[in-house]
């Protein structure tokens, strides 16, 4: 299973085996959910806040790689810089998370 995010013309997917890491990087019980029908400009705001909290816990989030190997602190801090990318280049667009 993995998270489907499209913005704009721009897709992106990522595994449900890191949400644990996602949902303490954005302080919220919805993890990366919150992005749901947020701007481009609003979500690289939270995707922002995600990707510094990745950086100043890392030691932390490592410990949550998952052991079947499907995703990593390292995946999973590329994937989000990867949708802030994508949310800059889309910032009247709206986020759709499945």
């Amino acid at each position: 299973m993995s998270y489907d995010i499209s913005i704009g013309d721009e897709w992106f997917n990522y595994t449900y085996n890191c949400s644990t890491m996602f949902h303490l990087a954005f302080d919220d019980e919805e993890g990366i959910y919150v992005l749901d029908n947020c701007t481009g400009k609003c979500a690289a705001s939270f995707l922002r806040n995600a990707i510094d909290y990745f950086h100043e816990n890392a030691k932390t989030l490592e410990k949550l790689n998952p052991t079947n190997g499907w995703g990593s602190y390292d995946s999973a801090l590329a994937f989000l810089i990867s949708l802030r990318e994508g949310c800059l280049r889309n910032t009247r667009k709206r986020v759709h998370v499945t």
